[in-house]
């Protein structure tokens, strides 16, 4: 059997079309969160919507579906969810002093500084989430400043002995001079693009040339031009061009934006 990537079948169909997981739950209609949960292992199930939108591409949703509920449950055997907290977070905090945490703490924020921990310890941010039992989403707006209180129950409950280092930290507000009030430029007028849809926040992918401008109230889809395949319709030309180009990479014919 193939051997899976880190995040499952999902993962690893995602790295080959070339998408991030943002750009991979805006063309499926799903959301983000949705799409983390199953690279991480702790749905149920790939979210309806990907396996819709895995259909239209000619991907097999009934065996990706297979093969993530397979993946899940060898890493749930292993442990790997519910792996020991505290001795994950011990190897972030490895040769770590806390008199210098604690000064750091003092001017940056608790996720800003564990970030720079785990990146000197060489780990990533999903397998210590993962640990934690937190998306990995929720894990990453933490280290990048925000406060997040699921973040802090789960570092409290984990039994590491540096846990209250985060937990308890306020770092003090910088003084910040108030720059001279300046006038605020006119808003420069949206120029309409059909790579961009500003109504259905929808962006052309590289190498797409989308030929119809969306209308409202509009209805459009991708169709083989031997008109055997037709894909699911809606609302926005720029999504239904997305979905001719992946529909073309999968299935070798041509594909072009119709107008329902």
């Amino acid at each position: 059997m193939k051997k899976l990537a880190m995040g499952g079948p999902l993962a690893e169909l995602r790295a080959k079309l070339g998408l991030t997981q943002t750009q991979l739950a805006m063309e499926a209609g799903a959301s983000i969160s949705a799409v983390q949960s199953a690279e991480l292992g702790t749905a149920r199930d790939i979210a309806e919507p990907i396996l819709e939108w895995a259909d239209l591409l000619g991907i097999d949703s009934l065996g990706l579906s297979r093969r993530y509920r397979e993946w899940k449950k060898g890493i749930d055997r292993g442990g790997a969810l519910h792996r020991n907290a505290a001795e994950v977070l011990n190897r972030v905090f490895f040769g770590r002093r806390e008199s210098t945490v604690i000064k750091q703490l003092r001017t940056q924020a608790a996720g800003v500084v564990f970030c720079s921990c785990r990146k000197r310890a060489g780990m990533t941010s999903t397998e210590v989430a993962r640990a934690l039992g937190i998306t990995a989403y929720t894990f990453r707006a933490w280290e990048s400043g925000k406060s997040s209180p699921s973040v802090d129950r789960a570092l409290a409950a984990s039994g590491w002995d540096h846990a209250y280092l985060f937990t308890s930290a306020t770092p003090i507000a910088p003084v910040h001079r108030k720059p001279a009030s300046r006038p605020a430029p006119p808003p420069a007028k949206p120029q309409p693009s059909l790579h961009h849809c500003r109504h259905h926040n929808a962006r052309a992918r590289p190498g797409v040339e989308p030929c119809l401008p969306c209308q409202p109230d509009a209805r459009y889809r991708a169709t083989s031009l031997d008109g055997t395949v037709r894909g699911y319709a809606t609302d926005c030309a720029v999504k239904a061009a997305n979905d001719a180009y992946f529909a073309e990479r999968h299935t070798g014919r041509t594909f072009a934006v119709e107008k329902v």
